[in-house]
């Protein structure tokens, strides 16, 4: 049995979209009694409804929050959640930056904050908005918070980075994630939730396989030679790899086809 770790946006979705070449190949990876586990930045109801809507395979384990939650069917069975005062801290910071805007997970409703109006049918994945008026963190479970520069510029998502990690470096873990910056408990990433997987179901490292597009899925592909990106990568990121593919559906048929 071989294991697909896959990232979600970027990797196997475009604006929204799901190729259909990528999910009938997913869909033969599962019929020959393969397993593809979801490996993402995203909460669980959207990766939830991708798998049972889109996809429509049984799935056992999904990877959320860059690592930061683990679960198996339907069930959490492992979780880092954020400080919510250090969290509070960070959005005071931001808050006022109009050249940004900051997403959490709370407890799998993707939370907009903003100083200004924004609406969210313009941003992908947002479920509720709070205003700096009405900014409280009370009983809410936070497991990431992203902040996204909206030039879109990697240069000035290098500078948040920089600025967070300054403060806050010996507690939180800080990534680039392309445009934004994802922060999540110290020691979390995308890499660590799989090894704790293989833990749990006894799978050799040799039997498993990675695909991902950016800086936050590096931690998967040092886990073997078994690692793959996008030709529409980064050259970064295309460096970190052994096999570099045009899409999902490219990926399983090497796989498959050339044994790797």
């Amino acid at each position: 049995m071989k294991y697909l770790f896959c990232d979600l946006d970027n990797t196997l979705i475009f604006n929204n979209k799901i190729k259909k070449n990528d999910i009938l190949a997913i869909q033969k990876w599962k019929k020959l009694g393969n397993d593809f586990i979801i490996t993402t930045g995203r909460s669980f109801l959207g990766v939830k409804n991708i798998l049972e809507n889109y996809l429509k395979i049984d799935y056992k384990y999904i990877i959320l929050n860059n690592g930061a939650l683990i679960y198996k069917n339907n069930k959490k069975i492992y979780e880092k959640k954020l400080d919510s005062e250090i969290v509070f801290q960070i959005l005071n910071e931001f808050i006022e930056d109009r050249n940004v805007y900051m997403r959490f997970d709370d407890n799998g409703i993707n939370t907009l904050v903003t100083s200004e109006i924004e609406s969210k049918n313009n941003i992908n994945h947002i479920d509720k908005v709070i205003y700096k008026e009405n900014l409280s963190l009370k009983g809410k479970e936070i497991y990431m918070l992203t902040i996204f520069n909206k030039s879109k510029k990697e240069i000035d998502a290098k500078k948040i980075e920089k600025t967070i990690k300054k403060r806050y470096n010996n507690i939180l873990e800080v990534k680039m994630n392309k445009y934004a910056v994802d922060i999540t408990f110290k020691g979390i990433s995308k890499g660590n939730a799989i090894c704790e997987i293989l833990k749990y179901e006894n799978i050799d490292k040799n039997d498993i396989y990675t695909l991902g597009d950016s800086f936050n899925d590096i931690s998967m592909f040092k886990l073997n030679n078994n690692c793959f990106t996008l030709k529409t990568a980064s050259f970064f990121i295309r460096k970190q790899v052994n096999y570099i593919v045009n899409n999902v559906e490219e990926c399983i048929i090497d796989i498959l086809e050339n044994n790797i």
